[in-house]
């Protein structure tokens, strides 16, 4: 299928930084050098949008769509309690935003290294966020 991007939401929000934790940890087993659907930013929602709630945090994933799937891109589920309940649903770019859609406006996708922001949501560099955390 080729090169693709989506958007990953989890529910509860709560576990948001539990995908953050599997991202480094792939990272830092090189995992991302050989499959190839790797987050690239974290969104933050500044307005409702397809019923996720202000201030909703979804990661932008890019890559070959055969792997957008948690295991697909985290390399394994990011919880392994089976006692803790969670959804990761994949959301395909196209289906949130239409091309030239206002809701991209003033929003940084060419130079991942630069945050930005417009009324619609913020966008920051996955890497930034992770050092944010830390």
């Amino acid at each position: 299928m080729g090169y693709q991007e989506s958007l990953l939401f989890i529910e509860p929000q709560e576990y948001f930084d539990l995908m953050i934790k599997a991202y480094k940890e792939a990272r830092g087993k090189k995992y991302y050098d050989i499959f190839k659907a790797e987050p690239k930013s974290v969104i933050t929602l500044r307005r409702p949008l397809m019923g996720m709630l202000e201030g909703t945090k979804l990661l932008w994933v890019c890559g070959s769509r055969c792997f957008h799937s948690e295991s697909g891109i985290f390399g394994k589920p990011i919880i392994q309690n089976p006692l803790q309940s969670y959804v990761i649903k994949i959301i395909p770019v196209e289906k949130m935003f239409q091309y030239d859609d206002e809701k991209l406006n003033g929003i940084v996708l060419s130079d991942i290294s630069k945050s930005s922001e417009n009324l619609y949501l913020k966008r920051e560099s996955i890497d930034f966020y992770v050092e944010k955390l830390n």
